[in-house]
């Protein structure tokens, strides 16, 4: 049957991509400066039909027809088919996302790695799952069904407990179970696809979606931890790089599996709470956030882990499989490009677009988020780290190795769209972890910063929750104004619990678009019976306060 098919590629921002190689069929070619390439072709309507898109920075996308393009089902979401006549229009949309290498190798072999000089494998460990036999999970990720405990709105009891009183018992929570393998996939990206440099590693946790086509927007929460330019990571090859003689393990990697799973249990919580938002943590190269530490690059990653997740069928329940031997790879990154079998649809539906985000910082992770708050923090051309000393946003340190492109990393402005308008309308919440404020500029200059940023979006919610080592002001005696915004008309919950021995001091302070929740270090040390668990306070408060802040989010929830 003669057609004329027309290809037109763009990238995730919807930018045409000149010089795209295209085979379809029997024809190929290369797209033009508006990234359309065109071909009169004579196709058979029995027969399978096959289209190549490759990018040199962007991951080739191969899709098969099982008979003529617009007329038959396909199995690749990034191609959207439409028939007019004798015209057949092929619209594919590039990303610059996919998973992450993996490996499965034997303890000699991770033994004799070892004592190579770069003790690097090339990618992410596996282990088998001892829950699924035949399926294969990311190495240390058991997958095993955990009770963690759910902070209910008011935190705080109304009375002191009792002397002698542990971990969660001092709060007010509920136990829930969670099963991660049931309810969503973890997945190790690395954004560039190779071979580009820089490369940098990203850990996403999606939920199971049961939305039989997928929704417009997706939400999201973006975790920013402690720096890894500390000596626990120098030397360490980012981002697969072994450490440890004893025991191997990959010490970047590890970082995501602390705190998403089974020490500070993030997705654990996410499961058990039921939301629906993407779970995004970062991982910086010593140090590097790369294009993770301004709100252009954060805003393109998204888009970016949006248009996988697109890719994988996992916005909606198309692609959603039990982890079972007939599909190995569901624990350790499966990817319907690689190692997993197609999705075959008649439609697709568009990829969603970035909804609701919450950024949360913990320790000395809220110096990027802060650099985030910097109105200068939006530019991803700007390799300067920004402080906020003297309530001012001004360069004190390099905050990446290299200048990374706007095109490429960014979100470019034209069309009439202002990009950081829309990040400033995504940018919903700040979930503030025990922030090490007193030695990224202090708690003034912090207020100043803060109050800027919630007046750019009145909706905007902070949540916020700190130990007494992080000298944090009383809110109820302190003369800064931007408590007197926060407060409002009234406060939902005001409690302050005085000392007890062995416990000490609390206090919340909570409404509906903003929490605070300060405790003498005592008062969240001394273990838990419990999980998340107890230990020292600084690393007990985001065990606490992600949940808490998880609970009272309107991100990963129903619009009302």
């Amino acid at each position: 049957m003669a057609v004329t098919c027309k290809v037109s590629v763009v990238d995730v921002n919807g930018r045409p991509l000149a010089g795209a190689r295209v085979r379809l069929g029997p024809a190929g070619g290369l797209t033009d400066p508006a990234g359309r390439w065109s071909a009169d072709l004579d196709l058979d309507p029995a027969r399978l039909v096959t289209l190549e898109v490759d990018h040199g920075q962007h991951v080739a996308e191969r899709c098969a027809f099982t008979g003529l393009p617009g007329r038959a089902s396909w199995d690749n979401a990034l191609v959207t088919p439409t028939v007019s006549g004798q015209e057949v229009l092929l619209a594919v949309r590039l990303g610059r996302m996919d998973t992450a290498p993996t490996v499965n190798l034997p303890a000699e072999q991770v033994a004799a790695l070892m004592r190579t000089p770069a003790r690097d494998p090339g990618g992410v460990l596996l282990t088998g799952v001892p829950r699924f036999p035949g399926v294969f999970g990311y190495a240390r990720h058991w997958n095993d069904i955990r009770a963690v405990q759910v902070p209910r709105a008011q935190l705080l009891p109304p009375k002191p407990v009792a002397p002698g009183t542990r971990g969660w018992k001092r709060l007010q929570s509920d136990t829930a179970h969670a099963d991660l393998a049931a309810f969503g996939r973890f997945y190790w990206l690395e954004y560039a696809p190779r071979p580009s440099r820089p490369r940098y590693a990203v850990a996403v946790w999606s939920p199971n979606l049961s939305d039989e086509t997928p929704p417009p927007t997706l939400d999201y929460v973006v975790f920013y931890s402690p720096t890894t330019e500390n000596e626990e990571y120098r030397g360490v090859a980012y981002p697969y790089g072994l450490v440890s003689q004893a025991a191997p393990f990959q010490k970047y990697m590890e970082l995501a599996k602390k705190y998403l799973l089974d020490e500070f249990f993030f997705a654990y919580e996410m499961v058990a709470q039921h939301n629906r938002a993407v779970l995004v943590m970062p991982i910086a190269d010593y140090g590097d956030l790369g294009p993770f530490s301004s709100g252009e690059g954060l805003l393109r990653a998204l888009r970016e882990i949006g248009l996988f997740l697109h890719r994988q069928c996992r916005t909606s329940r198309l692609g959603l499989r039990p982890p079972r031997s007939a599909h190995p790879m569901e624990l350790a990154g499966p990817n319907l490009r690689s190692n997993t079998a197609a999705v075959v649809s008649e439609g697709f539906g568009a990829a969603p677009a970035v909804g609701r985000v919450a950024v949360a910082g913990f320790s000395t992770g809220i110096t990027a988020v802060k650099t985030l708050m910097c109105e200068r923090g939006w530019d991803i051309s700007t390799v300067e780290l920004w402080s906020t000393a003297r309530g001012l946003c001004t360069p004190v340190a390099k905050r990446r190795n290299v200048t990374l492109d706007s095109t490429l990393w960014g979100v470019p402005a034209g069309g009439g769209v202002i990009p950081s308008g829309a990040w400033r309308e995504s940018w919903q919440e700040l979930w503030d972890l025990d922030g090490f404020h007193p030695s990224a500029g202090g708690w003034s200059p912090y207020l100043d910063l803060l109050q800027r940023w919630l007046g750019e979006n009145g909706s905007r919610v902070l949540r916020s929750y700190h130990t007494s080592s992080r000298v944090p002001p009383n809110p109820l005696t302190d003369p800064h104004s931007v408590w007197k915004h926060l407060t409002g008309p009234k406060l939902d919950v005001r409690i302050t619990l005085p000392p007890v021995a062995g416990i000490g001091a609390a206090q919340q302070l909570q409404n509906d678009r903003w929490t605070s929740v300060t405790a003498q270090d005592a008062y969240l040390g001394g273990g838990s019976d419990e999980e998340p668990v107890f230990i020292d306070p600084h690393h007990t408060t985001p065990r606490v306060g992600f949940p808490h802040a998880l609970s009272l989010s309107k991100v990963g929830r129903a619009v009302r």
